[in-house]
């Protein structure tokens, strides 16, 4: 089998500065599928694809390789004397065994000038989804390395690890007495409801919470959009004039009350930016525990359980200029 380096990814060319010039390369497993397969669907492809006008390289291939690095982050964990926070991570090596493997690859610096790591990863997210809608997921498996490599003939590559957001004062954890409080009667409320919709679909909610709560710390906007949505399911889906006199209630708040001294004006605005204008949603962790707040909200009254006004209270508290009227 013939051996190549990385750089051999990348069409020649591309750049004129191969030492300051770098792209960012995926393999993914591709199963089940055998080389004749992959090597029959690529023949002769040579018009590759393009995002906001910069190249994607993509193809199959028969390889294996040995050693290659993986960054990867232990077990965080508190100094049990301090409280202080460590953050352990480790350098190990892994194999690829000989297999079918789809591979892609874009620029991510050229001749010195670099894209953010954000716009150099979302170009492949776009194109491995476009992939996975026209041949099925299992086209685009499963990502089992990547890396920036470096254009020149025998450079480095860096290995791209997990990114994982520094710990905020706003996530806690609030040891206090009432906290445990309000939490035994919540899980007691919620298991003797007698109607089984309602329970199922407070549950729901819940589940979806927790799917924005462990969504990656680099998907800002899938966070919302679990967020929204289990709100959304604990008012029954009646839209955001429901929420809106929920909250009302809750508070003894008017419409407008709620839209200007809860920021509910500014979370639809969000809301409206994504569902309607595809924007991102940079729900940073004090916005986002500002949505969980709203949701402890309004689980609370879904529940019939005496409001804790949780929402009202953090606003002075924490930075929510993405839910501010000036965030236009």
């Amino acid at each position: 089998m013939e051996k190549v380096e990385f750089c051999d990814f990348a069409p020649s060319g591309w750049c004129e500065n191969p030492e300051e010039s770098k792209f960012l390369l995926r393999l993914y497993s591709i199963i089940p599928c055998p080389t004749s397969k992959i090597k029959e669907m690529f023949s002769g492809k040579t018009r590759m694809p393009t995002s906001d006008k910069i190249p994607v390289w993509l193809g199959g291939c028969e390889m294996e390789a040995n050693k290659l690095l993986r960054a990867e982050w232990k077990q965080p964990y508190s100094n049990p004397e301090t409280g202080q926070i460590v953050w352990p991570n480790h350098l190990s090596h892994i194999d690829l065994p000989l297999s079918s493997y789809l591979y892609l690859a874009t620029p991510h610096e050229i001749d010195g000038i670099a894209s953010s790591e954000v716009e150099t990863e979302n170009r492949l997210n776009r194109v491995e989804a476009l992939l996975a809608l026209y041949f099925g997921r299992n086209s685009v498996f499963k990502v089992v390395f990547s890396a920036l490599i470096d254009a020149q003939k025998g450079g480095q590559y860096s290995v791209i690890g997990e990114v994982i957001a520094n710990i905020q004062p706003c996530d806690g954890p609030e040891m206090l007495p009432e906290n445990w409080e309000y939490f035994e009667e919540t899980c007691q409320r919620i298991e003797v409801i007698g109607d089984s919709d309602t329970k199922d679909r407070i549950q729901r909610a819940l589940e979806l919470f927790h799917s924005g709560k462990t969504c990656p710390d680099t998907a800002l906007t899938e966070k919302f959009v679990f967020y929204w949505t289990s709100i959304q399911v604990l008012c029954e889906g009646g839209g955001t004039m429901e929420t809106n006199k929920r909250l009302q209630r809750i508070y003894g708040f008017t419409k407008n009350e709620v839209e200007e001294r809860l920021l509910w004006r500014g979370v639809i605005r969000s809301r409206n930016d994504f569902y309607h204008r595809g924007k991102r949603i940079s729900l940073h962790k004090d916005a986002e525990r500002y949505m969980q707040f709203l949701f402890l909200d309004l689980l609370r009254d879904e529940i019939g359980l005496e409001p804790v006004g949780a929402s009202l209270a953090s606003i002075a508290a924490l930075d929510l200029k993405i839910f501010r009227n000036d965030n236009a």
